[in-house]
């Protein structure tokens, strides 16, 4: 295991899907399946929610920069 911070965290999960876990992924290397297949949909996730943003955008007004720039200032100082 490569020297990372690590944190050990209980999850539920369908006792079925455990069986199959635990018959198909040895012990000893069950975490760092379960952890690349957490980020695997993570970053399909995160793929999913940037092409939606993209069509949001292309369905949008054009915003110039400089309107960008004073909504965050104005935001920013709001609070």
């Amino acid at each position: 295991m490569q020297t990372q911070n690590y944190e050990r965290i209980n999850i539920i999960i369908p006792r079925a899907t455990a069986a199959k876990l635990r018959k198909t992924i040895p012990r000893g290397q069950r975490s760092n399946f379960v952890k690349e297949a957490i980020e695997k949909q993570l970053t399909e996730e995160g793929k999913d929610m940037y092409e939606e943003l993209l069509r949001i955008r292309k369905k949008g007004p054009r915003v110039s920069m400089e309107e960008v720039v004073r909504w965050v200032k104005e935001d920013r100082q709001s609070h």
